[in-house]
């Protein structure tokens, strides 16, 4: 067993206490004496395992200190980045809304603008199926109403038809119809402004103003005004 005063001594020499008469004795007796050398082999041995010890702990400290900061780096980043693309989902978002909000409320405006029809004046001694179709239309029967003038061929059919259409939802067939009615019908202006109205709604606003400018044109026009209207609208 390594006695304590060498292992106070061997401490001493190591933190460079001892005199320079005490050096010159220690390096001698590492010379002369075995056992003092042995001790102080053995001595060094446990100090260079200890060093090795506390730096592979102090490493290890580092280490796991190291990994924390660039986990609360990470961390950061991506709670910035959540942040960040949660802000900017909700930015999308109410952009998305804004716009969807706008795109209704101008297309809410442009509906509303739709002239009221009607339908036609039920006469005695008309043709049943006329009557029975414009019955339908009155009503609001709009798939009974298409159904019925179909079965007649005339630009009053298809401008009726048209209308159902319309009231359906059903904007292709509704336009399909209104290009139908021929241009001596006595239903061509109102199909004309009808049809600018379903192109606006649809999205369509190049063709929709090129009928409405054109209707702009002819102060005779029966929906010259309205034209205008619908015009301020897209």
């Amino acid at each position: 067993m390594m006695p304590q005063e060498s292992i106070e001594l061997f401490e001493r020499f190591a933190q460079g206490l001892l005199s320079d008469k005490e050096v010159l004795e220690f390096e001698a007796k590492l010379s002369f004496d075995s056992e003092f050398k042995s001790h102080y082999d053995q001595y060094l041995a446990l100090e260079n395992d200890l060093k090795l010890h506390f730096q592979k702990n102090s490493l290890k400290k580092k280490l796991i200190n190291t990994d924390a900061i660039i986990d609360h780096k990470i961390s950061h980043s991506l709670l910035r980045k959540k942040i960040y693309i949660t802000i900017s989902i909700a930015a999308g978002i109410a952009l998305f809304i804004g716009i969807y909000q706008s795109s209704s409320n101008s297309a809410d405006n442009i509906s509303e603008l739709w002239p009221y029809e009607e339908g036609l004046p039920v006469r005695m001694g008309e043709k049943v199926l006329y009557q029975t179709a414009t019955n339908a239309f009155k009503l609001g029967e709009w798939s009974r109403a298409i159904s019925l003038f179909e079965k007649i061929d005339s630009d009053t059919s298809y401008y009726f038809r048209a209308i159902s259409h319309y009231e359906l939802n059903e904007f292709t067939e509704a336009s399909n119809l209104f290009l139908h009615v021929s241009k001596e019908s006595i239903y061509h202006q109102d199909a004309e402004l009808r049809l600018a109205i379903i192109y606006a709604l649809e999205g369509k606003d190049i063709f929709a103003k090129n009928i409405l400018i054109k209707i702009s044109e002819n102060k005779q026009h029966k929906h010259y005004k309205l034209a205008l209207r619908i015009l301020k609208n897209i």
